[in-house]
C-alpha cells in the first residue's frame, strides 16, 4: 500500500458549497443585524476587558453615549458599573466562559450623559470564535423597578392605615365591654328573658369585634417588624384547653362534635404561650366557621423527633384545589366560603403561619376538595422529654 493510498487528500470544497457557505454567512450577519436595528432591547458585542465594541441605538441610548463615541471606541461598558456590581459581572463571565452563556441577572449602569443609574436586566452568550467576546442583550427594568416601588409605598400606605384603623376601633371597645359588665351586676333586666338575650347577642359581638381588631393590629405589627415573641417555658396541654375553651361557645352554637386526642405525656414548649394559643384558637375558629352545624372536628396531638404536631381536622365545605395555595395569604377568602363563615376578615390562618415561622414551626393544610373537610397541621419546636 503506497503512502498516498494510506493518507488520502482531504477533499477540497467547490465553488458550489463555498458560494452556499458565504449565504449562509450572510443570512445570519442580516438576522444580527436586524435584531440589532430592532431596538427592541439593548444588543451588542462586548470584550471581557470592558469594552463595547458594537452596540445598537438601545445600547446606547441606555449606557448614555452616542455612536460617534462607540466609533473612537471610548464606549466602555466596565466603567459605566457602579464597583458593588463588578463581582456579579466577573462571575457572569466566568459563567459564560464555562458554559458558553450565563443566566439573566440584574445590575445598574451609571449612564455617562448624566450618571444617572439605570436598573436593567442582562445576559449574554460568547462568540465561539472569539470566546474574550460577548453578544450582550440589555433591558432596561427602570419603570418595572418604579411600578415596584410604587406598589411598595402604597402596601406601605396601606399597613399604616390598618394600624391607625385597628387603635382608632380598639379604643372604644375596652368601655363597651366594661359597660356590658356592669349591666350584668346591676340591671335589674336580668330577669327578663328578652333583655338577657339581647345583652348576650351585644357581649358576644363586642368579644368577635375585639378579635377581628386584634388581628388586624398583630398583622400591621407583624408587617411592621414590631411583634416579639415573649418566649418561656410552657406547657402545651393546658394552652390547647384555653383555645377550645374559647371557641366553645361557637361550636356548641352550631351543635359541632368535638373529639380530642391530646395524649397523656407532659410537653413543653419554649414559646410565647399566648401567640400559641392565638395560632390554636384561629385554627379552631377556622374549622367551627367552615364546618356544617351537626359537623364533626376532632384535635390530635402528636409527638414527633424534637417537634410537636397539632392536628385540627374537620368534615366542613373543605378547599378547593386552587385556593390551597392562597389560604394562608392575609385577606384571602374562597368565594364558596363566604356564606359559611360568621365574619372575618381573611387574617386569622395568615397570622398563625406568621407566628410559627417565628416559632421556628410550620403550618400546612389538606384537603381532597370542596365538601371533603380539611386538616390543619402545625409543627412547633418541643424541648426534650424531662428527666425521670
Amino acid at each position: 500500500m503506497t503512502a498516498d493510498m494510506q493518507h488520502p487528500p482531504s477533499p477540497t470544497r467547490g465553488p458550489v458549497e463555498a458560494k452556499v457557505d458565504a449565504r449562509k454567512l450572510l443570512a445570519s450577519e442580516a438576522r444580527f443585524q436586524r435584531l440589532l436595528d430592532s431596538n427592541i432591547m439593548g444588543v451588542g458585542v462586548t470584550h471581557s476587558n470592558g469594552q463595547v465594541l458594537q452596540a445598537n441605538d438601545e445600547y446606547l441610548r441606555i449606557l448614555g453615549h452616542t455612536r460617534e463615541e462607540l466609533q473612537a471606541g471610548r464606549v466602555w461598558w466596565a466603567r459605566l458599573t457602579p464597583p458593588e456590581f463588578l463581582p456579579v459581572d466577573e462571575m457572569a463571565i466566568a459563567e459564560a466562559n464555562r458554559k458558553g452563556s450565563c443566566v439573566p441577572y440584574e445590575k445598574e449602569y451609571e449612564r455617562h450623559s448624566d450618571g444617572v443609574r439605570v436598573p436593567v436586566q442582562i445576559a449574554f452568550t460568547t462568540l465561539l470564535d472569539q470566546p474574550e467576546q460577548f453578544v450582550v442583550y440589555v433591558i432596561d427594568v427602570t419603570s418595572r423597578k418604579t411600578i415596584e416601588e410604587e406598589l411598595r409605598r402604597a402596601n406601605r400606605r396601606k399597613d399604616e392605615f390598618l394600624a391607625t384603623l385597628s387603635h382608632e376601633l380598639r379604643n372604644p371597645l375596652a368601655p363597651m365591654a366594661t359597660a356590658i359588665h356592669v349591666l350584668r351586676k346591676v340591671c335589674p333586666a336580668q330577669d327578663d328573658e328578652l333583655a338577657r338575650s339581647s345583652l348576650s347577642i351585644i357581649e358576644r359581638q363586642v368579644r368577635h369585634m375585639t378579635r377581628l381588631v386584634d388581628d388586624l393590629l398583630d398583622m400591621a405589627r407583624i408587617t411592621s417588624g414590631k411583634v416579639l415573641l415573649r418566649r418561656e417555658e410552657v406547657e402545651l396541654l393546658p394552652i390547647v384547653k384555653s383555645a377550645l375553651e374559647a371557641t366553645r361557645s361557637l361550636m356548641e352554637r352550631r351543635r359541632h362534635q368535638v373529639h380530642l386526642d391530646l395524649g397523656e405525656e407532659p410537653i413543653r414548649l419554649h414559646a410565647d404561650g399566648v401567640r400559641v394559643e392565638q395560632m390554636l384558637t384561629n385554627l379552631l375558629s377556622n374549622a367551627a366557621k367552615y364546618t356544617y352545624e351537626g359537623g364533626r372536628i376532632s384535635v390530635r396531638i402528636e409527638r414527633g423527633e424534637g417537634e410537636v404536631v397539632i392536628r385540627v381536622q374537620d368534615n366542613g365545605i373543605g378547599i378547593a384545589g386552587d385556593m390551597l395555595p392562597l389560604v394562608f395569604e392575609p385577606f384571602a377568602q374562597a368565594e364558596t366560603a363566604r356564606g359559611y363563615a360568621d365574619g372575618g376578615l381573611g387574617i386569622g390562618l395568615a397570622l398563625v403561619r406568621r407566628f410559627a415561622q417565628m416559632h421556628g414551626g410550620s403550618i400546612s393544610v389538606h384537603s381532597e376538595g370542596l365538601g371533603a373537610g380539611s386538616e390543619f397541621t402545625l409543627a412547633l419546636p418541643a424541648l426534650p422529654r424531662a428527666e425521670p
